[in-house]
């Protein structure tokens, strides 16, 4: 495989020689034009850029088919190969690259059945299972029409006329493992100027180490609203140290911006966690909001790897706290932190945006974290206001293998 890509290298390269003379340079606008005519891709200039109609170099070429595979569902890293050179692109060299090195599209595969799915049956859309246990009970701040089977013949429909928090419980007549099935759906969610982490949860199961599995889908219960309002998930799994691994569809439903603290310590000390689905986030596309993924899988000890495009199309200005301590002291993580992983973002720093990110994530190996053109977070944020934006952010991170060129302030 790689003589083959050597080769196609080649070819461009000797093309862009003989033709330079005869071919016209190509600028940046002609790139992005040709790969939204020919494959309905739209690429984002890099926010460096001041002025589309300069001369295009082979750097710039790569990185924007890098970009283009992505969204294609593939993942190529041309841009940071040793054909990313400084050398003009003509049109030629353009073309030839976007016909050969873009791949076509991955066709989604339908989704196979999850562990639970059999109990879904209309009007049910999210579960749980608990080990042995005589009573269970749960939080919801939100309006709305609930159906509850606690798995022991009782079944309640409630109706919530406030959005301020509930507490559903049920005790049982002797102690059993049981499976508990939850539908309806939101109407109104919990809502102030100025939102903290004190806050109540849109639905929360914190401190439920009882819980052995979650199935189904919350966000078909509290989904984005109409007019855009987002449901919060502060602590909504956080301390269920018996959960090993989370729902393909737990958000399914929830798209849009991201709402401040949204997932807040979502799954904070999950400390048996082991596996994230992809597109766990997938439906997130938007401008960040501030704390919205504060510490969500802080203290996961036992996360086994991060899984590409996990918080969704995040892109635009960024928010101060945005990313505060993600993955703090996920120490079991290893392997590559995803190209591109925290969406295509502005050139714009707040405070504490990536403070403590990675802290304690020593099993990370290869690059640090890039942008989706491949520049590194240290070396592309340069305009702003704050402060500590990449503080220890790889602190313990030794395995990766820019460690030594990274800033000192973020290790």
């Amino acid at each position: 495989m790689r003589k083959i890509i050597l080769f196609i290298f080649a070819c461009i390269c000797s093309v862009s020689c003989w033709a330079v003379e005869y071919a016209p340079i190509a600028n940046l606008e002609y790139i992005h034009t040709a790969i939204a005519d020919k494959y309905d891709i739209t690429i984002q200039y890099n926010p460096a850029v001041t002025d589309i109609t300069s001369a295009a170099n082979m750097k710039y070429l790569l990185t924007a088919i890098d970009v283009a595979n992505t969204k294609q569902g593939q993942q190529t890293n041309y841009g940071t190969s040793e054909f990313a050179t400084e050398f003009a692109a003509n049109i030629i060299t353009v073309n030839t690259a976007i016909d050969t090195l873009i791949k076509p599209k991955q066709e989604e595969e339908p989704e196979a059945p999850e562990p639970g799915d059999e109990l879904l049956a209309p009007p049910y859309v999210f579960g749980l299972k608990t080990s042995a246990t005589n009573s269970f009970s749960f939080d919801i701040a939100a309006k709305g029409t609930y159906t509850i089977d606690w798995g022991d013949g009782n079944i309640e429909t409630k109706t919530q006329t406030s959005a301020y928090t509930n507490t559903y419980s049920h005790t049982y007549a002797d102690s059993q493992p049981r499976t508990i099935r939850i539908g309806g759906q939101a109407t109104e969610y919990y809502y102030k100027e100025t939102y903290t982490q004190y806050d109540p949860a849109t639905i929360s199961f914190a401190s439920r180490q009882n819980v052995t599995e979650y199935f189904g889908s919350l966000g078909k219960i509290f989904p984005t609203m109409p007019d855009g309002s987002q449901p919060r998930f502060i602590k909504t799994f956080y301390d269920n140290t018996s959960l090993t691994y989370v729902p393909k569809k737990l958000f399914s439903g929830i798209t849009g911006q991201p709402a401040s603290f949204m997932f807040y310590q979502t799954f904070y000390r999950c400390n048996n966690l082991e596996e994230l689905p992809i597109d766990l986030f997938g439906g997130l596309n938007g401008a960040p909001s501030t704390y919205m993924f504060y510490q969500t899988f802080a203290y996961c000890s036992k996360l086994k790897y991060i899984p590409e495009r996990l918080f969704g199309n995040i892109h635009g200005r960024p928010d101060s706290y945005m990313y505060y301590g993600t993955f703090a002291y996920c120490s079991g993580l290893t392997g590559e932190i995803p190209l591109g992983l925290f969406g295509n973002l502005d050139n714009y720093y707040r405070s504490y945006m990536f403070y403590q990110t990675f802290y304690n994530c020593s099993g990370l190996t290869g690059p640090s974290a890039r942008m989706p053109d491949g520049t590194y977070l240290y070396n592309y944020f340069t305009t702003g206001s704050g402060y500590y934006y990449l503080y220890y952010t790889y602190r313990g991170c030794t395995g990766l293998s820019d460690y030594s060129s990274i800033p000192s302030t973020a290790k």
